[in-house]
């Protein structure tokens, strides 16, 4: 009885051992895989250029819509911090964000703070055109080198930065609000 409880043992603890094996295994790879992710993301947020909560606002250069003059430092549109929206456009969804915007500084009154669109690529006539019609009069700045998108990876149109007085990044978000949502976020950044 002795060698056979050794001999079950030993296939027992083959058996265990190599289940624990494979378990270990798994979990390395698992590991290895969440490592990957997270460095992955770390890259997309070094080659973002630093967009992303409690970074920077990057510095690059920006002509206004209406009389062409450049900016190049978010701190210069924005002296007290506010809301930046990249839009394309040839997108409806962000016409109508746009909309939203203006509805959202009406709301706010004078507590609104200011708030930049900015123009992922050269400006459309058409486009322009509709913010006036729907009466934004919010200001247009132009990224017509569409360094957001090829040097920070903004792919996602409307995206928002919230930026405090420094330039520093408070919130970002992207998609379709409405003008409640975007009052909110502008209150509690």
């Amino acid at each position: 009885m002795g060698v056979a409880t050794i001999v079950l043992g030993a296939a027992v603890a083959g058996i265990l051992g190599s289940w624990l094996g494979s378990a270990y295994s798994q979990s390395r790879m698992k590991l290895r895989r969440a490592q990957t992710e997270a460095e992955g993301a770390q890259a997309m947020a070094a080659k973002a250029g630093g967009i992303a909560v409690g970074r920077k606002f990057p510095d690059f250069p920006l002509w206004s819509a209406d009389d062409s003059s450049a900016v190049s430092d978010v701190v210069e549109l924005l002296p007290v911090g506010g809301l930046l929206v990249s839009v394309v456009s040839s997108c409806q969804t962000c016409l109508d964000v746009a909309v939203s915007l203006q509805q959202a500084r009406e709301l706010l009154g004078k507590h609104a703070c200011g708030i930049v669109l900015l123009l992922n690529g050269q400006p459309d006539d058409t486009f322009l055109s509709s913010l006036q019609k729907h009466g934004v009069d919010i200001p247009v700045y132009v990224d017509a080198q569409q360094l957001l998108t090829q040097e920070y990876s903004v792919l996602n149109n409307p995206t928002y930065f919230m930026t405090d007085a420094a330039g520093f990044v408070r919130f970002v978000g992207s998609g379709p609000r409405t003008p409640e949502e975007l009052s909110e976020i502008i209150n509690e950044h």
